[in-house]
């Protein structure tokens, strides 16, 4: 019995894994411009004009729209659209953000390596649950359907036999009426 419980638990851990390396990948990219946000707030801010937080703003807007394009390519969007428009759309918020940051764009240039680098750290999280995590919870998830293991096999399992025994009824009833 302890066998059941470990293939089961591996399963779950494996499960776990793959939630935290989603939840990852899409915080990763955020973590260094949020911190970089927080520390130079009073400068970029407290004593601004509407220029200023409004070029921020834009500049959020435009890397989530590039993350978002990125993470979100749709091939059956792009048969019946150019996706030279999406390319246009984000070029234009970049553009609009650049020139309303014109006076901290050394300070932006900081904000978006270090951004890249958690977008690095994003695809590498991604790539891991897809080559490492997930091959490993299908392994799991076969080992525990083939064997009965959880309850989840045990339930779809019981069905099959009910299934069965239904089939072998109608077939019965069948038999019996062309006699």
């Amino acid at each position: 019995m302890a066998k059941v419980k470990t293939t089961e638990r591996h399963y779950k851990n494996w499960k776990k894994a793959k939630v935290g390396l989603y939840i990852a990948q899409w915080s990763m990219p955020f973590i260094p411009a949020t911190v970089i946000t927080a520390v130079n707030w009073n400068d970029w801010f407290a004593n601004q004009g509407l220029s200023l937080p409004f070029g921020f703003v834009s500049l959020l807007v435009s890397v989530l729209l590039s993350i978002l394009a990125i993470y979100k390519r749709d091939d059956d969007a792009e048969k019946k659209i150019s996706p030279i428009y999406s390319v246009a759309m984000i070029l234009a918020v970049w553009g609009s953000t650049f020139l309303l940051l014109a006076n901290i764009m050394d300070q932006m240039g900081f904000m978006f390596l270090a951004t890249a680098g958690g977008v690095v750290g994003s695809a590498t999280a991604s790539q891991v649950n897809k080559s490492k995590i997930q091959p490993r919870i299908d392994e799991y998830r076969k080992l525990l359907d083939e064997n009965v293991l959880d309850k989840k096999a045990q339930a779809k399992e019981q069905r099959e036999i009910q299934a069965k025994e239904e089939a072998k009824q109608v077939v019965r009833v069948k038999i019996k009426g062309s006699e």
